[in-house]
C-alpha cells in the first residue's frame, strides 16, 4: 500500500493530492489510508455493506473527491466533505434537502414545554424545544413521523 501527499495553497480538500496504489483491500481500508496521510476523518455506519467490498485502486495525483468518486461509483453511497475535514459517507439521498418544520410544544393546558426532545422516527434527526417550547427540524420527506419525549418530574408526595 502506497499513499503520498502533496499540498498546495487553496482549500484543503481541493489542494491535497494523493497517489494511491491499493490492491484487494476493503473500501474502509481506503478511508483509513486517506486518514493516516491527511487531516481528513471519515464517518460512516458499519451497517453499510459496501464498505467491506474489496477493490483495487491505482490513482496518482488525485484529489480526495476524485478518489471517493471512483471508489463509490458503483454503490448506492455518497459523501459530503465538511469544513472541519470530516467526510460523511451515507446512502444516496441522505443529504437531500427536505422541508423545514417549525412548531411549538405545549401540554394539555396549552403551556409551552421547554426541553422536549423532538425526533423523526427511524432516523437520527432530532432537536430539542427551546425555552418557549419552539423547535425547528429539517424533515426529509412528507412521510416523516414525529416522536416527542419529555422527561419531567413529579412533586414528592408527603407521607
Amino acid at each position: 500500500m502506497t499513499v503520498m501527499l502533496q499540498i498546495s495553497a487553496t482549500s484543503y480538500s481541493q489542494s491535497i493530492k494523493l497517489a494511491v496504489n491499493l490492491e484487494n483491500v476493503m473500501v474502509k481500508d481506503v478511508f483509513r489510508a486517506i486518514e493516516e496521510q491527511s487531516d481528513f476523518r471519515f464517518f460512516y455506519s458499519d451497517d453499510l455493506s459496501f464498505i467491506n467490498k474489496r477493490i483495487t485502486l491505482n490513482l496518482s495525483n488525485a484529489s480526495v473527491e476524485a478518489i471517493l468518486n471512483q471508489v463509490l461509483a458503483h454503490s448506492n453511497l455518497t459523501y459530503r466533505i465538511f469544513d472541519n475535514n470530516l467526510i460523511v459517507i451515507t446512502p444516496e439521498g441522505a443529504f437531500k434537502q427536505g422541508n423545514t418544520v417549525n412548531g411549538v410544544v405545549t401540554d394539555s393546558n396549552g403551556e409551552t414545554l421547554p426541553g422536549v426532545s423532538v425526533s423523526l422516527r427511524g432516523t437520527t434527526l432530532g432537536t430539542i424545544s427551546d425555552f418557549n417550547g419552539r423547535f425547528t427540524i429539517n424533515v426529509p420527506d412528507d412521510n416523516a413521523v414525529f416522536v416527542f419525549i419529555f422527561l419531567g418530574y413529579s412533586k414528592p408526595k408527603k407521607i
